[in-house]
């Protein structure tokens, strides 16, 4: 449905073969294999468009637990427009925040977006999720950046201590 009413528009679905366990009470010499669902991911065409023609060469990686009967974790790969506005440009459905899904879905994006239009590196900035960094290390013209907020709560969580109202430079 995507393509169609998308044109040029990538859904691009994973599925894995896991073992079907039948107990009607015959006796089975092997399991029979079905399809399950592994990984999702979607960047609309306009959106890519849009992201490419008029947002700087910075994007932000996040990725957030699913709730419900259907468990899993969404990535999302959100820019900054003109108007400093959130522009989210791609997301995806994985099965665990790790290095593979992560590079997956790295790769697929950077298929998507290819190179700056400027010929700068891309900068990425996440929160330093578990194989995140070393997904972003294997693209060679990015930049890696972290999230301020994240580190600050790292080190009030390590040294229990807030920097809230320090000023560099004050005595």
């Amino acid at each position: 449905m995507i393509h169609r009413t998308n044109p040029g528009s990538i859904a691009i679905v994973q599925s894995q073969l896991v073992p079907v366990n039948i107990d009607d009470g015959e006796i089975v010499k092997a399991p029979r294999m079905q399809p399950q669902f592994k990984r999702i991911f979607i960047c609309y065409e306009g959106v890519k468009n849009g992201f490419l023609a008029g947002c700087r060469p910075f994007f932000g990686l996040d990725g957030c637990h699913l709730k419900g009967p259907y468990k899993g974790i969404f990535l999302v790969v959100v820019g900054v427009d003109a108007n400093l506005h959130f522009y989210p440009l791609a997301y995806a459905i994985v099965e665990a925040k790790n290095t593979d899904s992560w590079s997956w879905f790295l790769e697929l994006l950077r298929g998507e977006i290819r190179d700056t239009a400027s010929g700068q590196p891309w900068c990425i900035m996440s929160d330093r999720q578990k194989g995140l960094i070393e997904a972003v290390a294997a693209i060679p013209e990015a930049e890696h950046r972290y999230c301020c907020f994240h580190i600050e709560n790292n080190m009030i969580k390590k040294f229990g201590t807030s920097t809230k109202g320090f000023v560099l430079g004050s005595s």
